[in-house]
């Protein structure tokens, strides 16, 4: 069961965190539970818990929370459909699509989820922090240029 209270106590400083770019649909399907695994063709291995930031892409275009994933599942794509028994947004169909011509992609389960009661807009953190153009995929803010811009992702209410 996926914890959605914004006590985040599994994850601390030594665990990776990351900006993850995704669509709508599936944002929002991660944020209330309906999708406990978030699908992805190439992602970092680490070795616990992961804190990752979700952007919205167009046309929201904003962070809408963070959530925690546990150790990414590394398979096979029928390994990963057959995740798909808990899922109620991702189809086989869809997945087996998105996933074509991978040997192996990931699945990164969901732990617990915090939604911002006030998102971060891409104007928000371009005021902040100057130019800024969000990923295709996932940056890693644990990079020394990332660091002042995650923990002010850290902060939001």
């Amino acid at each position: 069961m996926i914890n959605k209270m914004a006590q985040i106590t599994l994850f601390n400083e030594d665990n990776p965190s990351y900006l993850l770019s995704i669509k709508k649909g599936s944002a929002e399907a991660l944020m209330n539970g309906s999708k406990p695994h978030e699908f992805r063709r190439k992602f970092e291995d680490y070795h616990r818990y992961a804190q990752v930031f979700i952007y919205i892409t167009r046309p929201v275009r904003k962070i809408i929370g963070e959530i925690i994933f546990d150790r990414p599942i590394k398979d096979s794509i029928d390994g990963l459909c057959a995740l798909l028994s808990q899922n109620a947004f991702d189809t086989e169909a869809n997945l087996r699509k998105y996933l074509v011509d991978c040997d192996v992609a990931y699945a990164l389960p969901v732990v617990s989820i915090r939604k911002f009661e006030n998102p971060i807009s891409l104007e928000e953190i371009r005021r902040e922090f100057g130019e800024f153009n969000p990923p295709v995929s996932y940056i890693k803010l644990d990079k020394p240029k990332y660091l002042k811009m995650r923990d002010f992702f850290k902060q939001r209410e």
